[in-house]
């Protein structure tokens, strides 16, 4: 793997783990924080290799939320912002209908080129 697959794959990531961090009700709303584990399990379906979650720490995308408490650790990304942006990719790559999701969710993916992958 050439580091333009590993960012790419990284890209990837970061817009699987924005889409674990949605809850439904009527609408789709973003939730806060995300299970370590959870985001080590996205990234073997990727990497086919766990990336251990101090790696996408010392990358800056997600923050650890609190101290460690036994082996579970929650993190959420460093920017509200982010997690948008990464949500909209995904739906723009699924092409998903963005109508459920917040607004600043659909205007990010109004503004994505429709060749963004």
């Amino acid at each position: 793997m050439d580091r333009y697959q590993i960012i790419d794959g990284l890209m990837v990531l970061m817009e699987r783990i924005a889409a674990a961090m949605t809850e439904q009700d009527i609408e789709i709303q973003l939730t806060e924080q995300i299970d370590s584990r959870l985001v080590e399990e996205l990234s073997t379906d990727i990497f086919n290799v766990k990336i251990p979650i101090a790696i996408l720490l010392l990358y800056g995308f997600v923050v650890p939320v609190d101290f460690r408490r036994g082996s579970r650790l929650e993190v959420r990304f460093v920017l509200r912002v982010m997690q948008e942006y990464f949500l909209a990719r995904h739906i723009k790559r699924a092409d998903l209908l963005p109508d459920l999701y917040p607004a600043s969710v659909q205007d990010l993916v109004r503004d994505l080129p429709d060749d963004d992958s």
